[in-house]
């Protein structure tokens, strides 16, 4: 499969785009659902293979009305995220990497755009799986071992068929991640970039985290001189909030769905959390998760409400 460069953020920015005008009418979105199941479940075609990765990150055809509205809000938090990275591409805007799981609101604080490449592991199927697959063979193509978890050899590839933007800076972590110790490295090797790298806290004792916080402040000096921006600790401090209050309803929503039967599903579980990696601090996720708290607290309180039957936990 040969792709044009930026091709999987495009179409992500497209597909969302569509999906978020289709949640504009949640009635049209669970009918559109109910009916299009059958098309897109089991066998990958040309006319399927673009629509089968939003179909699943929308629940497919289980999520009801109430959670098809709150799914809205992430939508458009997905959409602005990937737009972002086009409009930096057309405004020359820098662009900075972060490795998961470096807290995003450390770059949200400049005015650049952010990008988590171990995210593109998470898109490169909306173009079908060939995306995945050109990806690993672009790898195997500058004659990277094959020993590498396949989630970091998707992203090289990603930076190789220029579907990924350059680095203005790289913030790495050093995490117990062989594979993704390596790939930072070569990302770094390869692109050029200025890199600054986080040591993980390996426990919540006090001095592990001081030390963390300590290579944040760092990580925040660091870009600071490389981008010649002044970092903005308002801003910073809004998404604070946002991330608090965040935190609590994830929190609770994952308490209350360990409940039998759950008041929710585990796709959306998933979903919220995935969401938080390249979204946190911004108050569209809030909404997707203060909706979908409310949605299963009324489930906890109505067990008739809850889901009769359960194939999988």
């Amino acid at each position: 499969m040969k792709l044009k460069p930026y091709e999987i953020i495009e179409k992500v920015v497209s597909a969302s785009e569509l999906g978020l005008a289709l949640l504009e009418r949640p009635p049209l979105a669970w009918l559109t659902f109910k009916l299009g199941s059958a098309a897109l479940f089991d066998h990958e075609n040309l006319l399927n293979r673009g629509h089968r990765f939003g179909f699943q990150k929308m629940g497919s055809a289980t999520w009801t009305l109430p959670e098809l509205r709150a799914q809205k809000y992430e939508t458009q938090a997905t959409l602005d995220f990937y737009r972002q990275l086009i409009d930096a591409k057309n405004k020359g805007t820098p662009v900075v990497w972060l490795d998961w799981p470096v807290p995003v609101e450390i770059v949200k604080g400049f005015d650049v755009a952010a990008f988590i490449p171990e995210s593109f592991m998470a898109i490169a199927n909306i173009v079908g799986t060939d995306g995945h697959v050109a990806c690993l063979e672009a790898v195997e193509r500058q004659g990277i071992a094959d020993d590498i978890c396949a989630m970091d050899r998707i992203t090289l590839g990603a930076y190789f068929l220029e579907q990924i933007p350059e680095p203005a800076a790289i913030i790495a972590v050093a995490h117990p991640c062989d594979a993704g110790r390596t790939t930072n490295q070569l990302l770094e090797y390869c692109s050029g970039a200025p890199t600054y790298t986080i040591n993980t806290a390996y426990s919540k004792k006090d001095e592990d985290v001081l030390l963390y916080s300590k290579h944040l402040f760092g990580a925040i000096s660091f870009l600071e001189g490389v981008l010649g921006q002044k970092f903005n600790w308002e801003r910073f401090e809004a998404m604070m909030a946002v991330l608090n209050e965040h935190n609590h309803y994830l929190n609770e929503i994952t308490h209350m769905n360990k409940s039998i039967p759950s008041p929710g599903l585990a796709h959306s579980i998933q979903n919220l959390w995935l969401s938080k990696i390249p979204n946190s601090g911004n108050p569209l996720i809030l909404e997707n998760s203060r909706r979908l708290y409310e949605i299963a607290r009324s489930r906890i309180k109505n067990p008739e409400k809850r889901r009769k039957v359960e194939k999988f936990r």
